[in-house]
């Protein structure tokens, strides 16, 4: 299309990256849907519905260019689809902890409290102290508990970055995307999340050198062309993610459909930017 350079940033171009990372959630539904046979992949289908969630609300809060807000759930976005293909491939006690952490974690959730300083609030659960806690269950809070008593709050001590070194041993996905992803969403989405100046504006680019505090047009493109990237970085992700389930699934169709879809909007993406 003549002229395609000079639309980056401009809300229309911007909304055509918004309906690739919807069709791409539409079609990772679509293929969650299907009967699964592998035990893994049928245990985890609630996270790829998590995901398609997720994807689908980055989509939908990007079209109201809330970009602050759409970053912050792609963080969640990198995090459950990398935890999804570690979890395919993983040995097995990292598998058991994965499950025991959320078997210990309904338990927990029975009865919490927060004091600050003299202050305190809390809540318990009807029905706990009479609950009967079945042997597993004891299992997995004994595991889920310090030394000191104190619970633990991860499920696995492994990094992100240590999944993917694993991943890139054990498949063929594409892992500079994810590191690629995970270093220009992270941080920004860390900041957004904890209320940091920096967190409520750096989608404007204010944080950049060229800023000019009284040009809201070009603040209002910054903003869009971060919605263009993170949109089709997100779908990127979800293109990977069928590509590795693939391996295990028969989702020939919707993976097929996802790799038409990546390929077209990469290419219009690399004429935009030029």
């Amino acid at each position: 299309m003549k002229g395609e350079e000079k639309l980056f940033g401009k809300k229309e171009v911007t909304e055509i990256f918004i309906d690739y990372l919807l069709a791409q959630s539409s079609l990772l539904n679509g293929a969650s849907s299907q009967p699964f046979l592998e035990e893994r992949t049928k245990d985890l289908k609630v996270v790829l519905g998590s995901i398609c969630q997720t994807a689908t609300s980055i989509g939908i809060l990007s079209k109201h260019s809330f970009s602050n807000e759409a970053t912050m759930l792609a963080r969640s976005l990198v995090e459950k689809i990398i935890n999804f293909c570690f979890l395919t491939v993983c040995d097995e006690q990292y598998y058991l902890d994965y499950m025991n952490y959320s078997l210990q974690k309904i338990y927990r959730k029975l009865e919490r409290n927060i004091q600050v300083g003299d202050s305190q609030v809390s809540f318990k659960y009807q029905g706990k102290d009479s609950a009967s806690i079945p042997k597993d269950m004891q299992d997995a809070i004994q595991k889920f508990t310090s030394t000191k008593g104190k619970e633990r709050t991860h499920w696995t001590q492994l990094t992100l970055d240590e999944m993917l070194n694993i991943l890139k041993e054990k498949t063929k996905i594409n892992v500079p995307i994810f590191m690629l992803a995970k270093l220009i969403i992270y941080e920004d989405a860390s900041e957004a999340l904890h209320g940091t100046f920096y967190g409520c504006a750096f989608h404007t680019g204010y944080h950049l050198p060229e800023f000019k505090r009284d040009d809201k047009k070009a603040a209002g493109e910054r903003e869009q062309k971060n919605l263009s990237l993170l949109c089709v970085q997100s779908g990127g992700l979800i293109d990977e993610l069928l590509k590795h389930l693939l391996n295990y699934e028969d989702i020939k169709e919707f993976a097929d459909k996802s790799k038409e879809n990546t390929k077209r909007t990469t290419k219009l993406m690399k004429s935009v930017i030029k």
